[in-house]
């Protein structure tokens, strides 16, 4: 009796200790069921970071996070998931007062009182995403310029192999194309 008492009051503590490293993790998490999608359990970083009460996430869904335009993509992916252990992709969520972010995610099946479920890890990865676009934006601008500029662009390695050239100067210098121009030794014309 005396050892049966000791197990279960070790089992309290595991679980307060767990309950405890869950709401306090500065990760945000939360915990969904598979079949309903419905959020079980969310921690204090994951209402800070979407801005919506403890209450008022577990009254939602996973939906709910989505934009409307991403839930066929949502579904198939839950469905992908349920066969694979530890799921993990990048998201565009919707937060509470209808700002986007992007998000990273690694995920675990688990067993939540009785039911299939998920644990969601998030990171926040807006600034990266934000980050790469205006790097791809710029990039595009650049080559626009480059390809449309009226003067002849062209780069070389150290020792005058033609890497880049514009159609601009391609055609000034008689060449068909950028890689007959290549073939060439610029330095040597």
């Amino acid at each position: 009796m005396q050892k049966s008492k000791k197990v279960e009051e070790a089992l309290q503590q595991s679980k307060e200790r767990y309950r405890f490293m869950f709401e306090n993790n500065p990760q945000p998490m939360f915990i969904y069921d598979l079949e309903t999608l419905a959020f079980l359990q969310v921690n204090k970083a994951i209402v800070e970071q979407y801005g919506y009460s403890n209450e008022e996430f577990l009254s939602l869904t996973l939906k709910d996070i989505h934009r409307p335009e991403d839930i066929d993509k949502l579904m198939e992916d839950i469905e992908r998931a349920k066969s694979s252990d530890n799921p993990s992709g990048e998201w565009l969520n919707v937060k509470k007062n209808g700002e986007l972010i992007y998000t990273e995610i690694v995920a675990q099946t688990v067993n939540f009182n009785n039911r299939r479920a998920r644990h969601i890890l998030t990171i926040d990865i807006t600034k990266r995403k934000q980050t790469e676009n205006a790097l791809r934006d710029s990039e595009a601008r650049y080559h626009s310029l480059f390809d449309n500029a009226t003067i002849g662009l062209y780069r070389t390695t150290t020792d005058g192999k033609i890497i880049l050239a514009n159609p601009t100067i391609v055609r000034l210098l008689g060449y068909n194309s950028f890689e007959e121009l290549a073939q060439r030794d610029l330095e040597q014309n």
